[in-house]
């Protein structure tokens, strides 16, 4: 189908994982939109689209990592050494961050590199407006969203230790002020979202320590002495839901439903061992609880999807993080085709483009992240060159296949690319997402704004023109420009597709020759290449490089001159 044929007929779809702001921001602060309203959005005019919400409610994952064979009775990574002291988020409303952060700890422990006790501070003004207006709009200590705590890690932005940048430390604080103490200690290549399903919830747990989750913390449905909750009503305005962020470290198949609200008890035993962020005095176990599993907000599709922080990664002086956004998905962007009879489909093939400026010493490869959806859809990366341009070749007869596979779950995966050795200069990183054969939608993560219920904003991108794009049929598109010509937004979006790089030990600049010292040899090199009497690899591009502007020129000859002149 050509694209004259659909122009009228393109709409930017809202994420499949549900995420509440009635779970995680302050209590009782409740901006949701219901299924109602997003199907009566999807249908619209794609100008009527942004009414938004901050919830990316249609569907819980339905696909997910694989269940452990073995699955015990009861389970506690708390015993098992997995999970960090309990915590006290006083009267902020940073539960969101407290159990983020806890996650991460866990994922740390369990991944082996010892405990570490992070900063929830940093995390809490990371998530907020920057001094151009871009970020996340929110105010210090108050509520958010899991989106900005998988964003944080999967950008690499934080991991800040609670030594340096404590609790209450921001307050009074400009961002830039709190984010130049300490340094960047661990960054999450892989992150799950998890679907409502015991036997899955409970693998996470087992494989990755813990699970961030939320549930309905109204007062009325713990016991007495607030070590178990039940909520025993469900409410038909969900104002009305306290909702709180938590960490799932164990169950208990066998615990007795009696220990639940004397006269509110669930029908049938069992429990989630939850770790709480209301300090080690707020009841008899040390600040955890126990959840029913007929809890029907825990899980549930009112309140947000779990997630599990599956793999983790030193972050070192030989390894960058190349990125287009810095704050992780907010959407996932898809288009539909809709025919004559107004009938919707899901685009099930389309190609997702990042491009970057490779013109820095880590020219290894090492994986590709990227954010979606489309569990159960086939992938593809690819390498792709520029064209004079400056967009991404739509020939495919020039692409580089790094990888492929199928799309185990909803949320950050990362696939190797086996070191492969990037051009030095600018070129572009391709996830294809085809759904084809299971007649799955092609989604990828992007950092769309996003308004509350109320239309108040809530997340303005700090969007980069001309470094996003789409291939949708043979055509390559723009995507701040697809956003302006068919969706009505001029703010647009950018594609959450990193690039996990490293680099040769000992490459330095000027240092052409990679003999460890910079010498005339070095000059008499990079005049050889200017006149074409001999070619570089990548790391003497690199070496040669001096204003690093992606290529050699008799500017860069002088400057290794001059540079012998000041040794």
């Amino acid at each position: 189908m050509k694209l004259s044929r659909i122009t009228a007929s393109l709409i930017l779809s809202a994420v499949i994982v549900t995420v509440s702001s009635s779970s995680v921001f302050a209590e009782g602060d409740t901006v949701r939109i219901s299924r109602a309203e997003k199907s009566s959005i999807i249908t619209s005019q794609a100008t009527s689209l942004k009414t938004g919400s901050l919830v990316r409610n249609t569907d819980i994952p339905s696909q997910s990592i694989p269940i452990n064979d073995y699955i015990p009775s009861s389970y506690s990574s708390v015993e098992k050494g997995y999970v960090t002291p309990v915590k006290n988020q006083k009267t902020h409303g940073t539960c969101w961050a407290f159990s983020s952060i806890s996650t991460f700890e866990s994922a740390l422990l369990k991944s082996g590199f010892g405990e570490y006790d992070i900063s929830e501070e940093h995390l809490d003004i990371w998530a907020t407006q920057r001094s151009d207006g871009t970020g996340w709009t929110r105010s210090l200590n108050t509520g958010s969203v899991f989106e900005a705590s998988m964003g944080y890690f999967a950008s690499w932005q934080g991991i800040r230790l609670d030594g340096d940048i404590p609790f209450d430390y921001a307050k009074g604080k400009t961002f830039e002020e709190v984010d130049s103490v300490g340094q960047n200690l661990y960054g999450a290549t892989d992150i799950i979202v998890l679907p409502n399903d015991a036997d899955t919830i409970k693998t996470a747990v087992m494989n990755y320590g813990s699970v961030s989750a939320n549930l309905a913390a109204n007062n009325m449905f713990f016991n007495a002495d607030k070590t178990a909750l039940y909520a025993y009503q469900t409410f038909s305005n969900k104002s009305q839901v306290e909702g709180h962020a938590i960490c799932v470290v164990g169950w208990d198949d066998n615990y007795s439903r009696l220990n639940f609200k004397s006269g509110y008890n669930p029908p049938h035993n069992g429990a989630w061992l939850c770790k709480n962020s209301w300090g080690t005095s707020s009841n008899s176990l040390n600040g955890y609880i126990w959840v029913s599993y007929d809890d029907p907000y825990l899980f549930g599709d009112v309140l947000s999807a779990p997630f599990a922080v599956k793999t983790v990664r030193k972050i070192n002086s030989s390894t960058k993080l190349y990125q287009v956004e810095e704050y992780g998905s907010t959407y996932d962007f898809n288009i539909y085709e809709i025919d004559q009879n107004n009938n919707t489909k899901d685009v099930t093939n389309l190609t997702f483009i990042n491009k970057f400026n490779f013109n820095e010493k880590y020219g290894k490869l090492d994986s590709v992240v990227f954010e979606t959806t489309s569990a159960g859809a086939d992938y593809k990366v690819f390498f792709i060159p520029l064209e004079s341009s400056g967009a991404p070749s739509s020939n495919e007869s020039k692409w580089t296949q790094l990888a492929s596979g199928t799309v185990e779950y909803s949320g950050y995966m990362s696939v190797s690319t086996n070191n492969y050795v990037l051009p030095y200069g600018s070129g572009a990183i391709g996830v294809r997402i085809d759904g084809t054969q299971n007649n799955i939608g092609s989604r990828l993560g992007c950092d769309e704004w996003l308004t509350n219920s109320y239309g108040q904003l809530l997340f303005n991108p700090p969007v980069k023109k001309n470094t996003s794009y789409m291939k949708y049929g043979s055509t390559i598109y723009e995507l701040s420009n697809f956003y302006s010509q068919y969706l009505g937004d001029e703010t647009g979006s950018n594609f959450v597709i990193k690039a996990v790089t490293t680099s040769d030990k000992g490459i330095k600049k000027y240092d052409v020759n990679n003999d460890g010292k910079i010498s005339v040899a070095d000059a008499v090199l990079i005049q050889r290449y200017i006149i074409k009497s001999m070619s570089f690899s990548r790391n003497q591009l690199f070496c040669a490089d001096i204003d690093k502007n992606g290529s050699v020129t008799l500017g860069d000859a002088v400057s290794v001159q001059r540079k012998l002149l000041t040794l």
